[in-house]
């Protein structure tokens, strides 16, 4: 129905809305240096309540909504700040074609495509797919988020998309 139609739900859930927040606030933070005003970008939208926020209970969710994007951004800039990565590519959408691999042909009708967080070089001279993940899920070694990661197709995705746009990517960092 969604992709059909054009049928969606009236209100995006709300990890769509953080972490659509949150890459609004990278990407400005990453084009322009500046923290406070990707922070503010980030968080701009939520001084306003929505129009399903019609209740205290709805007003409190959106306002602790708009406080964790504000604490992602912190925690955020702090973990990373001594990390010293030269930006080449900061929220590119890339396509490229699908190859039939019996025929060798390109598809008549389709291509492929996505939005990468950032590709970067590492100070070991690497180039990495850097993947932003918002998620309530343990970090800990033992965390199912792990074995996730390493079977995410979008990942995988972006990754032969890199390669097919030109980028020799040599790893991925979440």
């Amino acid at each position: 129905y969604r992709y059909e139609l054009g049928l969606r739900k009236s209100v995006a859930p709300d990890y769509f809305r953080i972490g659509g927040a949150i890459h609004a606030g990278l990407d400005h933070y990453f084009s322009t240096g500046d923290e406070d005003c990707a922070i503010e970008l980030a968080t701009k939208g939520y001084r306003t309540f929505p129009d399903w926020a019609t209740t205290k209970e709805y007003e409190t969710i959106w306002m602790v909504e708009g406080a964790k994007v504000y604490g992602l951004l912190k925690g955020y800039f702090r973990r990373w700040e001594a990390t010293r990565w030269e930006v080449l590519a900061c929220e590119q959408t890339l396509s490229a074609l699908i190859i039939n691999p019996a025929t060798g042909r390109e598809s008549r009708n389709f291509t492929y495509g996505g939005k990468i967080d950032m590709i970067v070089k590492l100070p070991d001279g690497r180039i990495a797919l850097v993947e932003h993940k918002t998620t309530q899920d343990s970090f800990k070694e033992e965390s199912d988020l792990w074995p996730w990661l390493r079977i995410d197709s979008q990942t995988s995705l972006y990754w032969n998309l890199c390669h097919d746009n030109g980028w020799d990517i040599d790893t991925v960092v979440y």
